[in-house]
């Protein structure tokens, strides 16, 4: 059950708490090993999960791992064990932070492997493309829990004796099983989740390993992930109600044979002769301040665990990083912000420490170079494409267009979401470097991927004023022909007067907001403003005109589109204008 409870931790000082026992480090093609345990059963606990592992990636349709470092930790006494593990009946539990997942184990044995195994099926689970109903994710993790080894082969199947012997009660309805959420009693409470789990086995072992149920059984995964309810899924997939499928449940789990399958395994020759060497005390430390911080009941002796590190190894980059991220969940900014600093300082050669460090200091009006931290990032991982996006982005803000093509042309591949975004800055990028070919053909692209009405409304803006700007290209073709022929003046004079116009006192409006977003609409523009938590969009008639404060220049030029939230006081006249969508007509622009 993928669930981390608060816990309470034993007062002591890392790496003091792991110092009485001498810690080894595994390391094989796909898992690092920390552990007190003899050197022989490590061996033994990593070479079981490359084979697992091996299995996943073999048997999947995608070939692909978790994305996410996986760190084993394996205490050798209860007494170790017992400062971490979430609860007093835990013996295994999974734990993600933001670098890496975490199995943690109390001991190695035949209790110890199957939940292990369960909850790396859930790491698994949670960095594919699947979203199976909570009955199939621990229905999964259940059957898998039980992959035996056999040589170069593993048995997928397995009976589970604890979950026959459940079975042995009375069963809940399949309607309910299958309709049960993360809050249901039934899943929650527990004297009721042992036949949740028993029955949740069961028909993830007949949906994928019966004769009956096995060649639809992907179509049917696919399916609950996609959103369609179980009930709706038998249905379709199986053309059987859920009581029809029930009655096949019981059939089989009251039948004499049962289904497994062999699999061929190929493993790489590091997972059976991993690197192995004592670990050190920072090794540790660092790993197991980690583990305390990752719960909300652990951040004070994590934040004591990380001073202790920082005296005793003053020169760790590691130690400052741990720190920043520590303090960055409890919502500690400047602390994480001092933090970051130090690990740069001290030579950090991780891009994502540059990344967020950048991020964060964006996030919170900090004083960092974010510009040389992301180009710090991408010089350590040019494919990092996050750090790419982001560096693009800013340099568009600063009108810096072919630095922001640049970056923009090195990112390979870009999500759904990521699209808009991506294909509208290179539109803008390209039309202010002067290539209106390039920056028509990005705008439709991004027209495509557009969802919100502003992303609509802004790329329609910019294709309007490549239109325009395209046919006074060709007016300026036509001119110096119509110059040679000019057409007769003809002016009549008669009935001409001058009138004064009154002088009319215009009513302005003044507040202080956030803009959020410019729309370049031609010679003309529109500010998308928050104030007050209200939004305000005002109509820039002739950004010439406006009177400009806050900053030294005359000019100010800012970039089309989507702004980083910047703090203005606005000054304007109340006049609606249905046709440009604006409520008022922008005088005053006054710069935070």
């Amino acid at each position: 059950m993928r669930k981390l409870r608060p816990f309470m931790l034993a007062l002591c000082i890392v790496p003091a708490c792991g110092a009485a026992e001498q810690w080894i480090r595994l390391k094989s093609a796909n898992f690092e090993l920390l552990t007190t345990v003899n050197e022989k059963k490590a061996r033994e606990a990593i070479l079981y999960f490359e084979e697992v592992r091996a299995f996943f990636v073999q048997s999947s349709s995608s070939k692909r791992a978790p994305g996410l470092p996986i760190r084993i930790v394996v205490f050798k006494s209860e007494r170790e064990y017992k400062p971490y593990r979430p609860n007093e009946v835990a013996v295994a539990f999974y734990q993600g932070t933001s670098e890496r997942d975490y199995i943690v184990m109390g001991a190695l044995s035949e209790e110890t492997y199957p939940i292990a195994i369960h909850e790396y099926t859930h790491v698994v689970i949670q960095h594919s493309d699947l979203k199976p109903p909570i009955w199939l994710n621990e229905g999964l993790a259940e059957m898998y829990s039980t992959l035996k080894p056999l040589g170069k082969k593993i048995l997928v199947g397995a009976l589970s004796a604890g979950r026959m012997n459940a079975l042995q009660e009375k069963w809940v309805d399949l309607s309910v099983l299958i309709s049960a959420g993360h809050d249901s009693p039934l899943y929650n409470e527990k004297n009721r989740a042992g036949i949740f789990y028993a029955e949740s086995w069961a028909l993830t072992h007949m949906l994928s390993l019966s004769p009956a149920y096995k060649p639809k059984f992907t179509d049917f995964l696919r399916a609950v992930s996609m959103g369609n309810s179980s009930a709706n899924a038998f249905q379709t997939i199986y053309g059987k109600s859920v009581l029809e499928v029930q009655t096949d449940l019981h059939a089989y789990m009251n039948g004499g044979k049962f289904q497994g399958v062999l699999f061929d395994l190929q493993l790489d020759k590091s997972a059976e002769a991993p690197e192995v060497e004592p670990a050190s005390g920072l090794d540790v430390g660092l790993t197991l301040a980690e583990l305390r911080g990752a719960s909300p009941a652990g951040q004070k002796d994590a934040e004591a665990a990380y001073a202790t590190l920082a005296r005793d190894y003053p020169k760790s980059a590691e130690v400052a990083v741990g720190a920043a991220r520590l303090a960055w969940a409890g919502k500690n900014i400047d602390a994480a912000l001092v933090q970051f600093a130090r690990a740069v300082e001290l030579g950090t050669t991780d891009p994502k420490v540059y990344f967020d460090y950048a991020m964060l200091s964006r996030q919170s009006r900090g004083t960092a170079d974010q510009v040389s931290l992301l180009e710090k990032a991408v010089s350590l991982k040019p494919d990092y494409k996050e750090a790419r996006l982001a560096l693009a982005y800013d340099y568009m803000n600063a009108h810096k267009y072919p630095n922001a093509i640049e970056h923009l042309r090195q990112v390979k591949q870009v999500t759904k979401d990521e699209a808009f975004a991506y294909f509208s800055a290179l539109a803008f990028a390209n039309n202010g470097i002067g290539n209106p070919q390039e920056a028509r053909k990005n705008a439709e692209a991004a027209k495509r991927y557009a969802s919100a009405p502003a992303e609509t409304e802004s790329i329609a803006n910019l294709l309007q004023y490549l239109d325009r700007k395209e046919k006074r290209s060709l007016l300026a073709d036509i001119e110096p022909t119509i110059a040679k022929n000019p057409p007769p003046a003809r002016v009549e004079t008669s009935n001409i007067r001058e009138i004064q116009r009154p002088t009319i006192q215009e009513k302005r409006i003044s507040v202080a907001g956030l803009l959020n977003q410019v729309d370049c609409l031609g010679k003309s523009a529109r500010f998308h403003i928050t104030a007050q938590g209200q939004k305000l969009t005002l109509l820039v008639p002739d950004p010439a005109q406006i009177e400009l404060r806050g900053v030294a220049a005359q000019t100010f030029d800012m970039t089309c589109g989507p702004q980083k939230p910047m703090p203005v006081v606005v000054d304007y006249v109340e006049q609606a204008d249905p046709k440009q969508h604006t409520q008022g007509t922008l005088r005053v622009l006054e710069l935070k």
